[in-house]
């Protein structure tokens, strides 16, 4: 027994000392031939070779540098593969006899150029076939093994596609019989990425596939499991539970696609839900039917639903390859804001909020992938509506809106309560005023009709306005308007730009019986004045907030009021004081009240300039010219009074005590002070002005030097003078 177990190990011994000595024994070129022949006459292509060496560990000859040739026919400079090392693995015995058994191959980093030709075939198509129409392959091994491989996809008129770190393993792939495929695939991304599919081969494919965590295309982490079956002359049937994290999709999709030169087939999907992390609320579609027909595809009509909105789609896809363009129909009715929540997660730029209940229709038109380039067309209402614009304090709060859309213009028939155009970022008060950065004008151009009950500016605040309204790049304008002001009527336009701040503002308009006393005090600092106003004025101002608007006011002002009254002066008892009159009694009453008070102002940066104000009152008129100070109230002006005849009898006549110094005298028994008036508009100061009086009697004596004013008719100096005035009123 000893001597039988010595034995057998020197056997042992003998056979492991023979295996070991085989590279040694062995020259792996002088298989070179055979293994070239077997490989060219399994895959019926050239095949170059580079250095051989024997390998133990699996038994194996292993070829360093291989290159298979391109099949016939198409065009390349590069062969369909090489490989930096493939490993033969061969039976022992016939090694041993020097022959070459194939049993399996091991190939190790391959690049393959998988290319498809103009004609519609791909070059792996004739790989072991002998002759173009040859269906039978003579590939056969027991293992084929693919580690590490690049595969390089090319197709006309598509940019060249890259797969790394591909793995594959086929068992038994015998003519004829079927093999089982082990393979996967990591696409280049910020996950797993990994592709997998393990089924059978066998005139076709059949087998499950499965993906993890791959992104493409804006999807991130998209992750499916399903089944395969693609036989050959059949249609390729899939089942797949698909789901990703951004966007949030889930669905179970079935499909049957016939592949050739354009897919053709069908698409189902069955519980589709679409969420983002900006949305309230995620996107449903309980069952969704599209049709593929060449590069195109139809959807059947479905329906979509995302918290209070539910909507009927229809929608067509032309181009499926290359620059898909969609075409689709809409009609929808919900709440607004969910619409432009799925709007925007679409890719669509709204520089705009905005809610209410809406009922829609629309039509767009475009490439899918690039959504800002999409047309599109709409019409619809809108009901307690609310939209905020990025260069508006206060949102538009609309009451019913009819409207039409379009990517850059609104068509809107408006009815609001309450339209407030005071601009974004307004300060609490005027100490925290600065200038505020200019805001971006919106592209987007609105217009149409409106019906506002309350229209808000920094200043002033219209009811009851009809207008036509346009908003274009932060320029909102009515034009024509007409509304009521402090119980008065105004009508013409208003133009706001708000593209910056402080917005600027442009009125053109015509006031009849605008309360004078609300006006004023709410643009100026004048506050004594009552009464009645009618006006024309093309004025500019800043609409500043917490800034008066008389600081910023430019432009021309045509005033006409009537049964006034000025508050906190009594005009006989001033001119009682300059004139001295002996005969009159001071009243006790601090007011003035006139009948009329008319005249122009040229406005410069709020300061008036006028040389045609007049005003009647109970005991005569006043013409004067000068300035007024709008935003700081201050006034510097040359008034000339002239007092009636029974005023003038009232105070004295010739006998007042001031006359020849301070007042004259006309031929029809009127007195004439002229008055320099300084002050503010609340605490006026007036005194006599010396040298307008010097050159009234000095006039009075010369009646040639009236010629040489323009007054060549006249009884007396002091008469050709008020007749100048009353032909100034004129």
């Amino acid at each position: 027994m000893k001597k039988l177990l010595v034995l057998g190990g020197c056997t042992v011994a003998a056979v492991v000392a023979a295996v070991a000595a085989l590279p040694l024994l062995l020259d792996a070129n002088a298989f070179r031939d055979k293994i070239q022949a077997t490989l060219e006459s399994n895959l019926e292509r050239k095949v170059e070779l580079g250095t051989l060496g024997v390998k133990l560990f699996p038994l194996s000859v292993r070829v360093d540098n291989v290159r298979i040739a391109e099949a016939g026919g198409v065009t390349s400079s590069e062969p369909f593969l090489t490989a930096k090392e493939i490993l033969v693995h061969v039976d022992l015995m016939a090694l041993l006899k020097k022959e070459i058994r194939v049993d399996s191959l091991t190939v190790t980093q391959p690049t393959a150029r998988i290319i498809k030709t103009a004609d519609g075939k791909w070059n792996y198509e004739s790989l072991g076939r002998k002759g173009a129409g040859s269906g039978e392959s003579r590939i056969s091994f027991t293992l084929l093994s693919i580690d590490d491989a690049s595969v390089v996809l090319i197709r006309p008129g598509a940019p060249n596609q890259t797969f790394d770190h591909a793995q594959l393993k086929l068992h038994d792939f015998i003519r004829d019989k079927p093999a089982q495929l082990e393979a996967s695939l990591h696409l280049a991304g910020e996950g797993k990425e990994l592709i997998e599919l393990n089924g059978t081969l066998n005139k076709g494919f059949d087998g499950g596939f499965k993906l993890t965590e791959v992104s493409q295309s804006g999807v991130k982490g998209l992750s499916a499991t399903g089944a395969i079956r693609a036989l050959r002359n059949s249609p390729i049937e899939v089942t797949a539970d698909v789901r990703a994290t951004e966007p949030a999709v889930s669905a179970k999709l079935e499909a049957s696609i016939k592949s050739g030169e354009a897919m053709e087939g069908t698409i189902r999907a069955s519980n589709f839900e679409l969420n983002r992390k900006d949305w309230k609320q995620p996107l449903r579609i309980a069952q969704l039917n599209v049709t593929l027909a060449g590069d195109d595809a139809k959807f059947q009509p479905f329906r979509i639903e995302t918290g209070k909105l539910k909507a009927s789609v229809s929608l067509a896809v032309q181009h499926l390859s290359n620059n898909p363009h969609i075409e689709a129909s809409m009609e929808s009715a919900g709440e607004l804001s969910e619409v432009l929540e799925v709007a925007a997660a679409l890719g669509l730029k709204l520089d705009f909020e905005a809610s209410g209940a809406y009922n829609l229709k629309a039509n767009l038109s475009g490439p899918a992938g690039k959504p800002e380039a999409i047309a599109y067309n709409a019409n619809g209402t809108l009901d307690n509506g609310v939209i905020k614009l990025p260069n508006l304090a206060k949102p538009m709060e609309l009451r019913h809106t009819t409207f039409k859309a379009s990517p850059n213009t609104v068509e809107v028939d408006v009815d609001a309560p309450v339209l407030n155009l005071l601009p974004a970022n307004a300060p609490a008060s005027t100490a925290a005023a600065k200038p505020a950065p200019a805001a971006t004008p919106s592209k987007l151009t609105v217009k149409g009709s409106v019906k506002i009950g309350k229209l808000i500016t920094s200043s002033l605040t219209l009811d009851n306005v009809r207008s036509q309204f346009s908003m274009n790049h932060g320029i909102a304008k009515l034009d024509p308007m007409e509304a009521v002001l402090f119980g008065g009527k105004i009508g013409g336009s208003i133009t706001a730009d708000l593209s910056h701040q402080p917005a600027e503002v442009s009125i053109a308009t015509n006031m009849i019986d605008v309360d004078a006393a609300q006006l004023l005090g709410a643009t100026t600092g004048l506050r004594t004045l009552t009464g009645k106003l009618a006006a024309e004025s093309t004025l500019q101002f800043r609409a500043a907030p917490g800034e008066q608007l008389a600081k910023s006011l430019n432009g021309d002002l045509k005033i006409d009021m009537t049964d006034g009254r000025i508050n906190g002066l009594n005009l006989l008892n001033e001119l009682s004081k300059i004139g001295k009159f002996l005969g009159y009694q001071l009243k006790q009453e601090g007011f003035t009240d006139f009948a009329k008070l008319s005249g122009s102002l040229k406005v410069r940066n709020g300061m008036a300039q006028t040389d045609n104000l007049r005003l009647d009152f109970g005991g005569g008129s006043l013409a004067a010219s000068g300035t007024l100070h709008l935003a700081e109230e201050l006034l510097a002006m040359k008034i000339v009074a002239t007092l009636n005849k029974d005023t003038s009898a009232m105070a004295g006549g010739s006998q007042i005590g001031g006359f020849l110094a301070t007042a004259l005298s006309s031929s029809n028994g009127e007195l004439v002070l002229p008055i320099n008036a300084s002050g503010t508009f609340s605490k006026p100061r007036f005194t006599p002005d010396a040298e307008r009086m010097a050159k009234m009697k000095l006039e009075s004596t010369a009646g040639g030097i009236l010629k040489g004013i323009g007054i060549k008719d006249g009884t007396s100096g002091v008469q050709g003078l008020i007749d100048l005035f009353k032909k100034k009123k004129q």
